[in-house]
């Protein structure tokens, strides 16, 4: 384990030292928390205004543990830049470079990395029953819980066709 988080460390190290070349700014460095609660999300970055200052600034990353150990090459390879990208878009760019925008994959491509918003890695609860949900272009996997919402009139809508998600012949997958 001690191994894994040293290459997430110098991961992150590497994200920093690049972006730091490239942009020709001094970026500070965060925490790093290794996580044994977070189970689906693969990492976070933090950052909070400061009202003193009026900006945004990074305050820790914090990749999950679980996660890392079932995927340990496609964790390190992905997941510590991504988050390392986030804290350094709000500090180069300011706060228009929140989230999964044009800053941040601009970052990303600086970084080396291929700007991918969401992982497909295993999850510490893949083991859970997920129900099939339809779109207009294509079907979703979501969990019951998800389902009952959507069945009590919650409305969600495809990102990419940006129709409503509904039950119509949906089907149930059990766990493996």
């Amino acid at each position: 384990m001690q191994t894994l988080k040293a290459q997430a460390l110098a991961k992150i190290e590497a994200a920093y030292v690049k972006a730091e070349a490239h942009y020709n700014v001094k970026l500070t460095r965060v925490p790093v928390v290794f996580s044994a609660q977070q189970k689906t999300t693969a990492g976070t970055a933090n950052y909070a205004y400061n009202r003193m200052t009026g900006k945004i600034e990074p305050k820790f990353i914090k990749l999950s543990l679980a996660i890392m150990q079932l995927n340990k090459e496609v964790f390190i390879e992905d997941t510590p830049g991504h988050e390392a990208a986030h804290l350094i878009a709000v500090e180069v760019f300011g706060v228009i470079a929140k989230g999964h925008g044009p800053h941040w994959k601009q970052v990303m491509r600086v970084i080396g990395q291929e700007p991918k918003r969401l992982h497909n890695m295993q999850t510490a609860r893949n083991n859970t029953t997920r129900i099939e949900v339809f779109c207009s272009c294509s079907s979703h996997q979501v969990t019951k819980q998800t389902a009952q919402k959507i069945l009590a009139g919650y409305k969600y809508t495809c990102k990419k066709c940006k129709t409503r998600i509904t039950l119509k012949g949906a089907n149930i997958i059990e766990p493996k």
